[in-house]
């Protein structure tokens, strides 16, 4: 495919993707990773599609399909050379993004001017020439619509894409000078997590004393939420995070400073997420009577665990800082420091060294949104016009099942199908772990060894000072006797405590 015989044009594309299986958004050519990049996927769409054509690689679509490979062993080479190519947000391995946004230049559909041939001479058939070339133009642009009439983007896309990684709009017109990172004027994440966060501790042990904050209120593996909330609402306003990043020192950043528009901890409602529109009178099972115009009839949706989720919305972020934000946020939640931590850090003048502790785990954080408001206005509001996925304007039959977004060409169908195969992990692990399964706590009396316990069929040996109804386990011991402050901690508190599977941490 020529490039020269087409036009291009520079859009803003809006996706999606699950970052359990990539080794994050940014792809680094010469740099050999255990899974895929997410720019490495839409890349080798955006090229099979012929949308792009990188001007370092001409003349290479014969080998593109041999280049889509991923070939063991052997790092990915991709190019934005000639793409006009910008990104909004920087995800790491495992981090999801619901709303990250690209700007690209693309080939676009809209009809080429045809070349009136050589010019002569003569400058009444050159004025002639320039005539013909204007009227041909105008012809172009009075039935030309630059929705309606263009290639559909998200379609295109979406059906070269893994199942877990979605395009959900196109901006037709963007602004000139738009660049996906630099005119990202906010961003939004979202941290989820469990309430419990883990198995709780049985028997007496479960209200042991942890922390410097005496008794705790809460069972082991119960979180006390209004305490993170309080702890969260020191992040908001402006501070310096240095307290709660990760140092990039090939970058030399000297601005640790950021803005925090909103922090909070809220409560997944389990009638609106995940699947709420499910709920609603259009989408249920049985056709609702005639007279109930309210929905009154609807059977209730059936509650849920409780599910909480950190909001923040700020102007920037640093590397890891909301997981560093999340992780002293866990720490308050299960007592082991008090929700004032969070204000001490960000005093650089009494903490001018970030502290040792870990930042949270990779999978629950979602790059949820990035905002691109008027320029050089005071106004928060995306200002971007979004073409979104199932837009009747880019439907050209109209006898397709459904419509919008739930219909031929929206994303809905996709997603459900990703959404199902992992309710189905959801549900058998749930049942593993179902307590009402005929499995309790008891002292068996097959057991190979006197005084061992048997659950679901395994042994663990008991503890001589403890009863039956409260087995022990091993508490770790502290390698160290001081908090993420340095102040004298009790030798029990373990920051990293909480094994895998826990909310405590864990190493990347």
């Amino acid at each position: 495919m020529d490039p020269a015989k087409y036009n291009f044009r520079f859009i803003a594309l809006k996706f999606a993707y699950l970052g359990q299986r990539y080794n994050g958004l940014e792809h680094a050519n010469g740099n050999l990773t255990p899974l895929p990049t997410v720019e490495e996927e839409v890349w080798k769409a955006l090229r099979k599609t012929r949308l792009i054509f990188p001007t370092d690689m001409e003349g290479d679509e014969d080998n593109l399909n041999s280049r889509g490979a991923r070939r063991k062993n052997e790092p990915f080479t991709l190019s934005w050379e000639g793409c006009d190519y910008s990104k909004a947000g920087r995800t790491d391995r495992g981090v999801s993004a619901f709303g990250q946004v690209i700007g690209i230049k693309v080939r676009s559909a809209r009809p080429k001017r045809k070349d009136t041939g050589p010019v002569q001479d003569s400058d009444v058939i050159m004025d002639n020439t320039d005539e013909a070339s204007e009227l041909d133009e105008g012809a172009v642009d009075e039935k030309w619509d630059d929705i309606a009439n263009e290639l559909p983007y998200v379609g295109l896309l979406n059906k070269n894409l893994p199942e877990d990684i979605r395009v959900l709009a196109w901006c037709p017109h963007p602004p000139e000078d738009f660049d996906a990172r630099f005119s990202c004027r906010e961003r939004h994440y979202k941290y989820f997590f469990t309430q419990p966060a883990f198995s709780p501790t049985p028997g007496p042990l479960g209200f042991a004393s942890r922390g410097n904050n005496g008794s705790p209120r809460y069972r082991e593996g119960w979180l006390d939420t209004d305490a993170m909330r309080e702890a969260a609402k020191y992040f908001e306003g402006v501070h310096d995070f240095r307290n709660f990043c990760k140092v990039d020192t090939s970058k030399q950043i000297e601005n640790f400073k950021r803005i925090i528009y909103r922090a909070d901890i809220e409560l997944l409602d389990p009638k609106r997420s995940p699947l709420g529109y499910v709920t609603r009178p259009e989408f249920q099972a049985l056709e609702p009577p005639a007279d109930d115009v309210t929905g009154a009839s609807q059977t209730s949706f059936p509650a849920g665990s409780q599910v909480y989720v950190f909001t923040l919305q700020g102007s920037a972020f640093l590397w890891h800082q909301v997981r560093h934000m999340v992780g002293i946020l866990f720490l308050v939640g299960q007592g082991l420091e008090s929700p004032s931590v969070v204000r001490d850090l960000l005093d650089i003048s009494k903490n001018p060294r970030r502290p040792t502790y870990e930042m949270a785990s990779d999978a629950p954080l979602v790059l949820w949104d990035c905002i691109f408001p008027e320029k050089d206005s005071n106004n928060r509001e995306d200002a971007l016009e979004w073409v979104y996925a199932g837009d009747s304007r880019q439907i050209k039959s109209q006898f397709t099942k459904g419509g919008g977004k739930f219909g031929i060409g929206g994303v809905v169908e996709d997603l459900w199908s990703v959404w199902r195969q992992r309710k189905v992990d959801e549900i058998l692990a749930g049942a593993l772990l179902d307590p009402n399964r005929e499995c309790e706590y008891e002292i068996d009396s097959t057991c190979h060894k006197p005084g061992q316990l048997k659950i679901f069929g395994c042994f663990m040996a008991l503890n001589r000072t403890d009863s039956v109804e409260t087995p022990s386990r091993p508490l770790p011991t502290s390698p160290c006797s001081v908090d993420v402050l340095g102040r004298p901690q009790q030798p029990l508190v373990l920051l990293q405590r909480p094994p895998q599977g826990r909310i405590a941490p864990r190493t990347p």
